[in-house]
């Protein structure tokens, strides 16, 4: 697997590498790797990826980095089928920032009807409570913020030293 480090990363996200940094020792973005203080930290490229679709939820559409780096800890991926969008959404105003990653042919579904909507749980071991916290709660999303994963990819593979 090919690895790149801070410095390359930085000039592939035009950042300065100190804000990435930053990012880190803050613990709003989180490596999936971490590295022993004082040794150079590896960058694959689904970290930079990872990495890039952060900076677009802080610098673009104005998330705290800590709710970011909620947000972009686990699941970014892509298809290899189909395009992907990273889709941020909240379904209703009281509940937080939750996130998925969708194929480019389901979005339109997605957003309409397909969003987790939390749930309060019921108590019990019936079969009606069973049934019932076992269901997907899903609706329309209210506020979506979509993030098109082909063309970040595609950036970072071009920027991606040889």
């Amino acid at each position: 697997m090919d690895v790149i480090s801070i410095d390359a990363v930085a000039g592939i996200l035009d950042l300065h590498k100190s804000r990435i940094e930053q990012w880190i020792s803050r613990e709003q973005f989180l490596p999936k790797v971490s590295f022993a203080r004082g040794k150079k930290r590896e960058w694959d490229q689904g970290e930079v990826i990872r990495l890039a679709v952060f900076v677009k939820l802080v610098d673009e559409v104005g998330l705290q980095p800590a709710e970011a780096g909620r947000l972009t800890q686990t699941g970014v991926h892509s298809f290899t089928d189909d395009g992907a969008f990273f889709v941020g959404y909240k379904t209703e105003p009281m509940f937080g920032w939750s996130h998925d990653i969708v194929r480019k042919r389901e979005i339109g579904t997605f957003l309409a009807s397909g969003c987790h909507i939390p749930k309060v749980l019921m108590e019990g071991r019936s079969e009606e409570a069973l049934r019932y916290n076992s269901e997907n709660n899903t609706g329309p999303a209210d506020v979506a913020i979509m993030i098109d994963l082909n063309r970040i990819e595609q950036q970072v593979k071009e920027g991606w030293p040889n």
